[in-house]
């Protein structure tokens, strides 16, 4: 099943509760034109809701040790899954993995089932002297089964020459994915933003 996805980077936002956001980072996930829910992040605020539920990310990270997500039921507080991070940040999802590696990690309670995040090869190759294949991303979530069960790809507004992200770009882009994974697709998006973050850093 495919999904359509976008993120914005808005300098104000005022949500339907009139809540006034300033500098956030916004996604719009759909299924044939049809919202099907929105990932919030403001700085270390992070929050997203799926038909109607509303979950955060409650951060534990220290200095001195990984850094660990819980993804919280809004509605009933009950824990739905974490985030399990290196510290320092881990670059090896700046390469092309031959095989699994388990940082950085999510973990879905549901089953206790785990899922790694790697980045693919993009769909569109990289060109440098063709602009229209600059900015193009593929990522992954696999279980330990080897199988890729939520697969993001997307492409950069305005990218550089040399195919990096630039932080709070806009970029529109397709989840494939089963319904049965929607709160895993969501969750994946968190790990979007870590990697935009990793770059930053190391630009």
């Amino acid at each position: 099943m495919t999904f359509s996805f976008s993120k914005s980077y808005l300098s104000t936002y005022q949500s339907e509760d009139n809540v006034l956001y300033k500098r956030l980072r916004l996604y719009y996930i759909y299924k044939d034109n049809l919202l099907i829910g929105r990932f919030f992040r403001q700085g270390t605020k992070q929050f997203y809701s799926i038909r109607g539920k509303q979950f955060r990310i409650e951060s534990t990270e220290k200095w001195y040790k990984k850094a660990n997500y819980k993804i919280i039921n809004e509605q009933n507080n009950e824990r739905v899954g974490e985030y399990i991070l290196a510290y320092p940040y881990n670059d090896t999802i700046y390469h092309y993995p031959d095989v699994p590696y388990t940082n950085p990690y999510l973990k879905v309670v549901k089953n206790e089932r785990e899922f790694e995040f790697r980045r693919l090869k993009p769909e569109v190759a990289y060109w440098l002297f063709d602009s229209t294949t600059w900015g193009h991303y593929s990522f992954g979530l696999y279980d330990k089964e080897n199988e890729c069960v939520v697969k993001y790809s997307f492409n950069i507004e305005k990218p550089l020459s040399d195919g990096s992200i630039i932080f709070n770009n806009n970029l529109e882009g397709s989840i494939e994915s089963d319904e049965s994974n929607l709160l895993l697709s969501f969750a994946g998006i968190f790990l979007l933003e870590r990697f935009f973050d990793d770059q930053h850093k190391s630009g």
